[in-house]
């Protein structure tokens, strides 16, 4: 790093208090995003105190110590020039237009992962590129807390399987090892998800990290000290679960930790596993890969390590006068604030949630796709009698079973409820043969949040129903995604479902809630989710008579589907008064 230089000036000549100023201003802007992007924060802040899944703990200790390093680098800040960066205030604005759109989606991750980039983003536009890249690291530390990290818990979890298996095979223990199921003759073990030790893996790096930056290690050494640190962590769980497998084999399923506790064993080993990574990244810092370039080309350890005082020298300082940049310090604050507030101050002024009586005016003016059928008991052996789709949250939920010939007839169905589960008993014309029955779905959500979701982990096309999915694809010609599913009993049915987001069809369920989002910055939309089903014969997808079955089947569900989107455009509907009052206790 070149800066101006004053000759003559020494180490204790600059003013410590400026970059403690500094860095405690830039701990508060750490705090103050957070303040404003709080719905974010909360939801981390309830990730870190799960009692139930405690993957992430270490979260509150993991944010605290990201806190303690921006402060850390106080003479590193200290010694920078200060100057607001309006491009990066620009960045920021879209950014937080960026976290309200998926806040409002109810992507929680993508939200959460913003978050520590918004922060950096805020020092960067309020103290300029140099002290932005000072601060870097603290802000990246923060992504150690952040439950990203789960996305590979399948992983961790089959590596952790296959290596248990090698470790029985070298022993003398009789085990049968199937799916991530180890049967012994005492009983059977499952290496479930929680298993896996994502916690330790995580935890490990976390270490590691900050073992890194608190000695000042070149990158290839800090590279090498993050995956020691992973793979002993890795180690340490297998033969967490090998030890407990060997303890039920040994004590006919007897022992302590299997019949009490066997948490803290796993930290108690993860413990042994850091003490001797400890002992081993010595010598890794004492080795070549921790050597850096000198001047003259000559490679030498690092010296200083960061945030210590006589880090910067005295020829690399650039003498100011105490505060002097104060001005421009309050000018950088106060756009960095500015920016960081465009999405809040957007979420003021276009709030998502109606009143009951605005949503339910809504309701009443929609045109309920599976208002224009005729219903009718199906059979108990009707392969798609159990099958109905789960969206909790919907507040309106309506299912009917339609007549091939007569798709476009108006009749009275089956409504639910705005609890997500519809029941009826209606009656009408039985079709010619249950083969040319058509069942449709329809959810509709006036509004979303989080939790109450058109897209979500609880939410399922095929909800509780023992149907199995064969195969599954996107019929782009019609908007519409098709799953060919099969019963206990060989049968199958073809599912063709999509989504509307306002007037937009779309089958991909992250560009329904991103459509959401986006369209929420105006009026939030009304949402959607329609799916048809209807068999297929003995079979969808084997002989040439399947074919045909299968053939039958798309063109009854294309019929239905174009009468359906007619009724949809002429605004044909069919929301019974009990629906609507049940709607209107769900929105109060």
């Amino acid at each position: 790093m070149n800066v101006t230089v004053d000759e003559g000036v020494t180490a204790a000549e600059w003013p410590a208090g400026e970059g403690r100023v500094l860095a405690a201003l830039a701990a508060v802007l750490a705090l103050a995003t957070m303040g404003l992007l709080w719905p974010t924060a909360q939801s981390l802040f309830e990730e870190w105190h799960d009692t139930d899944n405690l993957t992430y703990t270490h979260g509150s200790l993991v944010a605290l110590v990201g806190l303690w390093l921006l402060w850390r680098r106080v003479e590193v800040l200290g010694a920078q020039p200060v100057r607001g960066e309006w491009r990066a205030g620009v960045l920021t604005a879209l950014l937080s237009v960026a976290w309200l759109i998926l806040y409002r989606a109810g992507v929680q991750l993508a939200h959460q992962m913003l978050l520590p980039l918004i922060g950096w983003c805020v020092i960067y536009t309020a103290m300029g590129r140099r002290v932005a890249r000072a601060a870097a690291f603290p802000f990246a530390y923060l992504y150690l807390a952040i439950p990203l990290w789960s996305l590979g818990n399948g992983i961790l979890q089959e590596i952790t399987v296959h290596a248990v298996r090698i470790l029985l095979a070298m022993t003398s223990i009789p085990a049968l090892v199937v799916g991530n199921l180890v049967h012994i003759p005492a009983g059977s073990f499952e290496i479930a998800g929680g298993c896996s030790g994502l916690h330790f893996f995580i935890v490990a790096l976390a270490i590691a990290a900050l073992h890194g930056e608190l000695q000042g290690a070149t990158p290839k050494a800090r590279g090498l000290l993050l995956i020691l640190a992973a793979v002993l962590a890795m180690i340490s769980n297998w033969l967490r679960v090998f030890t407990i497998i060997v303890a039920g084999y040994l004590t006919d399923m007897q022992h302590f930790l299997i019949q009490v506790d066997h948490y803290y064993f796993g930290w108690v080993l993860f413990a042994i596993v850091i003490a001797l990574f400890l002992r081993l990244a010595t010598r890794i810092l004492d080795s070549r890969l921790n050597l850096v370039s000198g001047p003259n080309g000559q490679a030498g350890r690092p010296i200083h390590r960061r945030g210590d005082p006589d880090r910067i020298s005295s020829g690399q300082r650039k003498v100011m006068p105490k505060f002097a940049h104060r001005d421009g310090l309050a000018a950088g604050c106060a756009l960095a604030l500015g920016a960081l507030a465009a999405g809040p101050l957007l979420s003021v002024l276009t709030p998502v949630q109606r009143e009951p009586s605005s949503a339910l005016s809504v309701l009443q003016r929609l045109p309920v796709q599976a208002g224009v059928s005729a219903g009718f008991p199906a059979p108990a052996d009707w392969p798609l009698k159990d099958w109905l789709p789960r969206y909790p949250g919907a507040d309106h939920v309506a299912f009917h079973i339609l007549n091939d010939v007569e798709a476009g007839v108006a009749g009275d169905g089956a409504t639910g409820d705005a609890t997500g589960d519809a029941t009826g008993d209606a009656t009408g014309g039985h079709p010619e043969s249950p083969s040319e029955w058509v069942k449709v779905y329809e959810a509709i959500y006036v509004n979303q949040r989080q939790g109450k979701e058109l897209i979500g982990y609880d939410n399922s096309i095929l909800g509780s129903s023992a149907l199995r999915i064969l195969a599954s694809t996107r019929r782009s010609e019609l908007g519409v995604n098709e799953l060919v599913l099969q019963g206990a009993d060989g049968r199958q049915s073809l599912i063709w479902y999509y989504y509307e987001v306002g007037p937009r069809r779309l089958m991909r369920g992250p560009g329904a809630q991103l459509a959401y989002g986006v369209g929420s910055l105006w009026s939030p939309p009304v949402s959607r989710v329609i799916a048809l089903g209807t068999v297929c014969g003995s079979s969808c997808r084997v002989d040439e008579q399947s074919v045909r079955d299968e053939s039958l089947g798309r063109e009854r569900l294309g019929r239905i589907l174009t009468a359906l989107r007619t009724a949809g455009q002429t605004g044909s509907r069919n929301v019974s008064a009990d629906a609507l009052a049940t709607a209107a206790g769900r929105l109060k």
